[in-house]
């Protein structure tokens, strides 16, 4: 985490100067990480700081983390309506992932190891939450858990098969707003009937 947030913040009785509120490592009770983690703390706050100035940082920093987790749900939304090509407003042209062990070189490889996965069944739903995020500039990280239901009617043994687990992103601001640079797609647990998934 850098030690101060340089973007600038316009304060309503001046001129635009950079955010005195200063990013420091955790200190959490819960942690006590010595290193950048998942929490964004205050470590300290110029004197000079205006209430209008905390509001705007902190407004931003909401704004932000709102749009990540925006990012992650309109993932889900897209494999489950099936809109591959929906993806395209999720990764950036260069991303890369590492999804369920298979590594995925640039965005159209991402699509091409998602699409051939999920077209296959007659439905899916992928759930998402306990989100954590943190930004630093143009750049941060997301995680979140996840279930992923699969529904192939006709399987012997079972229909459905539910995949449990996590995503670990780096995301990158860009000209349209954040997107994912960067998929960790990882595999935890597992319920249901492994054959709705075999190939």
């Amino acid at each position: 985490m850098a030690p101060h947030d340089e973007r600038s913040r316009t304060d309503p009785g001046g001129p635009v100067r950079r955010s005195p509120i200063h990013i420091g490592h955790c200190i959490s009770n819960l942690c006590r990480s010595s290193k950048p983690c998942w929490h964004n703390h205050v470590r300290s706050v110029e004197p000079s700081t205006t209430f209008a100035q905390m509001s705007l940082w902190h407004a931003d920093v909401m704004d932000d983390r709102t749009a990540i987790i925006d990012l992650a749900i309109a993932y889900t939304w897209a494999l489950d309506s099936r809109n591959i090509d929906g993806l395209d407003e999720v990764f950036t042209p260069d991303a890369t992932g590492m999804l369920h062990g298979v590594a995925c070189e640039g965005r159209d490889a991402i699509k091409e190891r998602i699409g051939g996965a999920i077209l296959r069944f007659d439905a899916t739903q992928h759930l998402v939450g306990n989100h954590q995020v943190s930004v630093d500039g143009d750049e941060g990280t997301h995680r979140c858990q996840l279930q992923g239901q699969h529904v192939l009617a006709g399987t012997e043994g079972g229909n459905t098969f539910i995949v449990g687990g996590y995503y670990e992103d780096r995301v990158v601001r860009t000209a349209d707003g954040w997107r994912i640079a960067h998929r960790l797609m990882q595999q935890t647990w597992t319920s249901g009937n492994p054959a709705v998934v075999r190939r």
